[in-house]
């Protein structure tokens, strides 16, 4: 079960860039709407939130990142200001618990490239933020390795929320 998943002894991820200040979490976690609570729906879903935390502290943030279900019409997952994981419920409810493990150790790798991500982004450098988005990938690949966890469920999870949203939301702009 996601619940008592532990990694491999042996594991040993890079170390993530130092995380945020409680300042700096604390400012972000205001910024959000009050309402955002991490809850699950049902125990399925309490036992996949639950079965993040070896990802976590894999990456060493696991008593860093705040988790928040939140309700959006897409599925989703992202980091916000590297200190709030944020996972849409519809998100929560479509992936199995590897595809969301994977899921959070792709969003998690952001933090490796935070900073570059951030410049290419105000650039609307759109080419580098795809390049970054494929060393994210690489990044988890070797983290869900590292954990002794399937990467396959990395490209699936991933297919799985693209499909769902061009399903639920028709295709971008």
């Amino acid at each position: 079960s996601a619940s008592s998943f532990d990694p491999p002894a042996s594991s040993s991820v890079p170390a993530p860039p130092s995380p945020v200040t409680s300042e700096t979490k604390q400012m972000v976690l205001k910024s959000l709407p009050l309402e955002l609570k991490a809850r699950a729906a049902n125990a399925r879903e309490a036992a996949k939130l639950e079965g993040l935390y070896p990802v976590l502290r894999a990456v060493q943030r696991d008593a860093v990142y705040e988790i928040r279900v939140i309700q959006s019409p897409s599925a989703t997952i992202a980091i916000d200001g590297r200190a709030v994981l944020l996972i849409s419920e519809r998100a929560l409810g479509v992936l199995d618990a590897d595809q969301l493990r994977a899921a959070v150790a792709h969003e998690a790798a952001h933090e490796y490239v935070w900073e570059e991500w951030q410049r290419a982004d105000k650039r609307d450098d759109w080419k580098r933020l795809r390049e970054l988005e494929l060393v994210c990938d690489g990044i988890a690949v070797v983290i869900l390795q590292q954990l002794g966890l399937e990467t396959s469920s990395l490209i699936r999870g991933f297919e799985k929320l693209t499909y769902l949203n061009l399903l639920w939301l028709g295709p971008p702009p």
